[in-house]
């Protein structure tokens, strides 16, 4: 078998698994571009994306009471076999892309802030390798890794902005307004007010897209009647963080300064000092976590892409099948890691992945509920003529 068959999560493990996904992917990214549209209004903008994704995850949740099996099994029931095929074809071909971006955005970080030696196609081949090999040991491994990476990373980021809060300048902050041409970046000069405020909730929200993966976790967790709050959950501490390393930011840097800087993050890490002076290079700590968090990130694309791509026919479930998607992926990340990849990942979120993240599984809602309307007016067609 390809995956492990104890597929058991904890609630606990599937907030701590959200949190995981949900932080690596917005941690580095979310602030400087959220800054570059918003402004101080950014944290604004946060907070109406992550609630967006609330919304979203909340109808997931309901979507998810309707089948008891797998999402692809219930694909294939309410659409048929070849409609539950194409469903389920379209979302590897959009989780495998994903992992190719998040590879290339994960190389140009790295490449640019810490290990600035070592080729990015070098960077990116070697963490997809290990995210191939982290999808044999299945869905339980992955979520005991989420579970550890809470304590380990959260806890000392959380010191981090801590320790920071003493050079804040709580002027930078307020008034809290929409960005001013004057602040705005080159590229982004004609961005700004509504307009701008508007781009940076709906950018939010597509990266906090990913609880999209609820889908396919549901057959698979504990005490789903309490899945909501763990959702919940999972979802307000990467909205707060991101907030919060937003805020400090701004303080420290200001708007026009953090708007100067490629990865402004990653600078306010350089920055921080701890007392003593025992870590001297804290933004390795913080690098540390989030390369691992992509790893988590990167692999969950792949293991759910993998889940989608097996119920599209029994003879894809062979073991090597992982080969050609791999390829795949490895093909698109070659193709694009040597550009502004994070820009790239960016656009694909926000025009492709989440307008299908939210569109299909509510076209796969209204199918269902029309197949029940008809299953429904048969039955009551059948009693009639038994009366007659």
């Amino acid at each position: 078998m390809m995956f492990s068959e104890n597929h058991i999560v904890a609630l606990r493990q599937m907030k701590r698994l959200l949190v995981v996904d949900l932080f690596a992917a917005t941690s580095l990214v979310l602030a400087p571009v959220v800054c570059r549209l918003a402004g101080t209004s950014g944290i604004f903008a946060i907070a109406a994306g992550c609630a967006a994704a609330g919304l979203f995850a909340f109808i997931l949740i309901r979507i998810g009471k309707n089948f008891r099996g797998s999402y692809g099994d219930y694909c294939k029931e309410t659409l048929g076999k070849w409609g539950g095929a194409i469903f389920m074809a379209l979302y590897c071909v959009r989780l495998f892309l994903m992992a190719a971006m998040l590879l290339a955005v994960f190389a140009q970080i790295v490449n640019h802030t810490f290990l600035t030696d070592i080729p990015r196609g070098v960077l990116g081949t070697a963490l997809l390798l290990l995210c191939v090999y982290a999808v044999f040991k299945g869905l339980e491994t992955r979520a005991r890794m989420g579970e550890l990476l809470f304590y380990l990373a959260i806890v000392p980021i959380l010191v981090i902005v801590v320790l920071s809060l003493p050079q804040v300048n709580p002027g930078r902050l307020w008034p809290i307004t929409f960005l001013k041409p004057e602040q705005a970046v080159e590229e982004m000069e004609n961005i700004g007010g509504v307009q701008g405020f508007a781009w940076a909730s709906v950018i939010t929200f597509s990266m906090f897209s990913v609880i999209e993966w609820l889908l396919f976790l549901k057959p698979y967790v504990r005490k789903t009647q309490k899945a909501a709050g763990a959702v919940a959950a999972g979802l307000l501490w990467p909205a707060v963080l991101n907030i919060v390393i937003l805020c400090v930011c701004i303080g420290i840097f200001s708007v026009e300064g953090m708007n100067r800087e490629s990865w402004p993050v990653v600078i306010l890490m350089q920055i921080v000092r701890f007392p003593g002076g025992f870590l001297s290079r804290q933004d390795g700590l913080m690098l540390a976590f989030w390369m691992t968090g992509m790893f988590m990130l990167i692999g969950g694309n792949i293991y759910y892409g993998m889940e989608s791509l097996k119920r599209i026919h029994q003879k894809l479930c062979k073991p090597w099948m992982i080969l050609f998607p791999s390829l795949f992926i490895l093909v698109v990340f070659l193709g694009i890691y040597l550009q502004d990849a994070t820009r790239i990942m960016i656009r694909f979120m926000t025009f492709i992945y989440m307008p299908l993240a939210v569109i299909s599984p509510l076209i796969l809602w209204l199918a269902g509920h029309r197949k029940k309307l008809r299953e429904s007016c048969g039955k009551k067609d059948g009693e009639k003529d038994e009366m007659g």
